[in-house]
This record gives structure tokens, C-alpha cells and sequence, in this order.
């Protein structure tokens, strides 16, 4: 007998719910990166002559949230 897709008592598959959620996970990532920007962090981006070197720092940040 095939399954019905109708039918209250038989849940839908794994696999179909399963993509349902990962695509609104996709859609509330996406909001944010278009919401969000990246700026240079390092702490050295204005003093590149001034002698000092800064190891282990990040390059690229997010930017303060608004």
C-alpha cells in the first residue's frame, strides 16, 4: 500500500523535513551576512612604519553591531 502524504498520522520523511529546516536555517544565515560588514581589525593597519609588529592578531573582524 503506498503511503500517503495526506495523511495526519503518517509524518512526513526524515529527509524532506530535514531540507525543509536547512533551508530556513539558509534563509536566517543569509539576513544576517547581508545585514552584517567585515572591517580591518589589525591593530597595526595605521602604523605600518612605526616599527612594531603585532603576531596573532586577526586581519578581518566583524563590524559593531547596529
Amino acid at each position: 500500500m503506498p503511503r500517503s502524504t495526506t495523511n495526519p498520522r503518517i509524518p512526513e520523511p526524515y529527509a524532506k523535513r530535514l531540507l525543509s529546516e536547512l533551508d530556513e536555517i539558509h534563509t536566517a544565515y543569509s539576513a544576517v551576512l547581508s545585514s552584517s560588514q567585515i572591517i580591518n581589525v589589525h591593530p597595526g593597519r595605521d602604523n605600518r612604519n612605526s616599527g612594531m609588529v603585532f603576531i596573532g592578531y586577526a586581519t578581518w573582524g566583524w563590524a559593531p553591531s547596529s
